[in-house]
């Protein structure tokens, strides 16, 4: 009978982006293997992250991965015996100790093992029932937490409010704050200044401004600043990425901004009048916004469907950039559904891409899905590393079980000797003295390469476990609710971002290209009706192009 297996997720998060240079990612996965190799019947299914969200507020079990985690359990989506490892708890949650408890019950509630690695304790109801005293060193470290996050909030918040007390004595700017693209510090005077440099933002401004006061809406305005190839605004302190041209979203927050009439409000607190430059005048500012219909920059409602399961995984094969969901028509409640396209959001905004076309995202989500059950996980992970050692290691635990059983059936013989004949104890004493640092030292061994065995099959594993999570998914979707589908397409989406490796849309030619490891296929999805899936690999790409497309004909 086989070994049992203990199924497993991890979870990994970290509050801001610069900490992605430093060591909490390395320190957070160093854990994760070295809890996997400790334990070699737990199997890791799916690993998920939040990258640069905070929990001290909660965000990341509102919005984040965590939050699709919570509802997996509550869905019943994983696997079981289920085990959720973390570095440490405050992963989990940094916020006041009841909201941080919540959180970990709930996980605790739905059937679910909390392995805290930095403790060395796994977690469950169970464990908790029969010592209950371990309670209070979770709520220490959960209260250490939040405590440590709380007194960082405050001395930024207390060193903000210095800066901006003097500000508001002096006048001049606030130490740490550049400001509105429009305006530079002026060196001699410390003061918000309109330069030279800047004359050129000014006047982009203006023309936004004066074009949404015409009734050009927000998407229109940001391909006309694409098409004249105006240069993008600076980013914010601290933003070392260049935009890459203008955004809608973008021009509809500039259109708001109070700053523009000389107007500041920063942290809560009101500046005076005139602090920065006034660069438009409240005339002008009045009529955009006059312009602007009510609902015009608010987030419109969430479906009950995950639209698009290829969200920054698709991109553009001409430009490189990501496509976006756009539809055919309006939603109307008589007339015909509307059809789903993928679109380079690059051509859409007329921004450094002339790509013709579009893909049919529901062609395309069809065949892919359809495909998944034809991905050779094994051969995948095989070309993947060349170099594997498990062979090597497996080879050597064998000669090591083959040694200890060995020097065990000795010590065992020896023993029975010296139960038989009190006389031979000793003659076969000095044996078993002999056998036993042997013995240890073999066993020893042996655990090490068990260790390192666990710790390179880690990646072998969890790469086919991600394609039997999306089959799963898949198959779920046929019977599921509309609230449960949400929450199974978010799982679905997460899977097949972690599987596929590259996937290029020609919308030129209706042809997208997914990579899988050293695999590929492609999709075709002319405007006729039925969809074409090929496939190949290495030398032998003719062979399988031609058993795929025979196959998976749509």
């Amino acid at each position: 009978m086989g070994e049992a297996v203990r199924y497993a997720i991890s979870y990994s998060r970290f509050s801001h982006e610069r900490q992605a240079k430093g060591s909490t990612i390395e320190r957070q996965e160093k854990a994760l293997n070295d809890y996997l190799a400790r334990n070699p019947d737990v199997h890791l299914v799916q690993h998920l992250s939040d990258d640069g969200v905070s929990s001290f507020r909660g965000k990341h079990a509102r919005e984040g991965a965590l939050s699709r985690i919570i509802a997996g359990l509550e869905q019943g989506d994983f696997p079981r015996p289920l085990i959720l490892i973390v570095e440490s708890l405050d992963r989990l949650s940094r916020e006041p100790f009841m909201d941080a408890f919540d959180r970990f019950s709930t996980i605790l509630k739905h059937d679910c093992t909390i392995a805290i690695c930095d403790m060395n304790q796994d977690l469950s109801r169970e464990s908790l029932k029969k010592e209950p005293n371990r309670i209070w060193e979770i709520i220490g470290a959960m209260n250490r937490a939040h405590g440590e996050s709380a007194r960082k909030s405050d001395l930024v918040t207390s060193a903000w409010r210095s800066r901006i007390k003097l500000a508001l004595k002096t006048g001049c700017a606030i130490k740490g704050y550049l400001g509105p693209p429009w305006v530079s510090i002026d060196p001699v005077t410390n003061r918000y200044v309109v330069g030279l440099d800047e004359l050129r933002v000014v006047e982009t401004v203006n023309l936004i401004f004066e074009w949404r006061a015409d009734g050009v809406n927000d998407h229109s305005i940001a391909k006309r600043l694409n098409e004249q190839r105006r240069e993008v605004f600076r980013a914010s302190v601290g933003k070392d990425h260049k935009r890459q041209g203008w955004y809608q979203s973008y021009i509809s927050k500039l259109l708001q901004n109070r700053q523009v009439l000389g107007e500041m409000t920063i942290r809560g607190v009101e500046m005076p009048k005139g602090y920065i430059p006034e660069i438009i005048t409240p005339e002008l500012f009045h009529r955009a916004q006059a312009a602007r219909s009510p609902r015009e920059g608010k987030p419109g409602r969430k479906g009950l469907t995950l639209s698009n399961l290829f969200t920054g995984v698709a991109k553009c094969s001409h430009c490189g950039g990501t496509m976006e969901m756009t539809r055919n028509r309006a939603q109307t409640q008589d007339g015909p559904a509307p059809i789903k396209f993928l679109m380079c959001s690059s051509r859409k905004r007329r921004f450094k891409c002339e790509s013709q076309g579009m893909i049919n995202y529901e062609k395309l989500e069809s065949a892919v899905l359809g495909f998944l059950s034809k991905i050779p996980w094994t051969e995948i992970v095989k070309a993947e590393n060349p170099d594997n050692p498990l062979p090597a290691i497996e080879d050597a635990i064998a000669r090591t079980e083959i040694e200890i059983a060995a020097l065990t059936e000795q010590r065992d013989r020896a023993i029975a000797m010296i139960l038989k004949e009190a006389g031979f104890e000793e003659e076969f004493g000095p044996v078993i003295d002999r056998l036993r640092p042997v013995l240890r030292d073999a066993q020893a061994r042996l655990s090490d390469l068990k260790a390192d065995s666990n710790r390179e099959a880690h990646a072998w594993r969890a790469r086919p476990g991600l394609i039997n999570n999306a089959i799963e998914f898949f198959e779920k979707m046929n019977i599921a609710s509309d609230a449960e589908r949400l929450v199974i397409r978010n799982r679905l989406a997460d899977a097949l971002a972690q599987m596929i490796t590259q996937m290029k849309c020609d919308t030129s030619a209706k042809r997208t290209k997914i990579e899988v490891g050293n695999y590929w296929f492609s999709v075709e999805t002319p405007n006729r009706s039925h969809v074409t899936t090929r496939g190949g690999f290495g030398e032998n790409a003719a062979l399988l192009h031609q058993k795929q497309t025979a196959a998976s004909r749509l």
